[in-house]
């Protein structure tokens, strides 16, 4: 980074592909996956994880010197934070028996840490009476077929 240069941070509506790439790159060093995932998981690894964060973020911020992406930052603004938590645990655990496999397997074990990540959610909505108290209005009808 060029210490003559001012940072710049932008909202990112829509990343390119080279935008995706570096954000993967950057996750795999942040992490470390060269050093704990088997080779030909790493790059997998790393785009899930972006996945996640897109899938599950409100407003996604990076920040770049001159034209490279040199930080990211994730916010989310979540209505029913208890039921999409508690949503995403059954998915990861529903994922977690598909893969269980093993329990040494490397995906297992992040599993079990986006499970944990969802339950500290859980936790700081019972903690805070303003999120408890937020409700939506979805109605849904289901029809059985006879």
């Amino acid at each position: 980074m060029n210490s003559n240069n001012v940072l710049q941070y932008e909202v990112a509506d829509e990343f390119s592909e080279s935008d995706l790439e570096k954000i993967n790159q950057m996750i795999i060093s942040i992490w470390d996956y060269n050093a704990w995932i088997p080779k030909k998981n790493v790059k997998p690894m790393a785009d899930f994880f972006l996945g996640e964060v897109i899938l599950s973020s409100s407003k996604i911020f990076v920040v770049r010197d001159n034209d490279e992406i040199i930080g990211v930052i994730a916010a989310s603004i979540i209505n029913n934070i208890r039921q999409k938590a508690s949503a995403k645990i059954q998915k990861y655990k529903a994922l977690q028996e598909i893969t269980s496999d093993s329990k040494q397997n490397v995906f297992a074990s992040y599993i079990d840490t986006l499970i944990l990540n969802e339950k500290l959610l859980l936790d700081r909505a019972d903690s805070s009476s303003k999120c408890n108290s937020i409700k939506t209005s979805h109605n849904f009808t289901w029809r059985i077929p006879a």
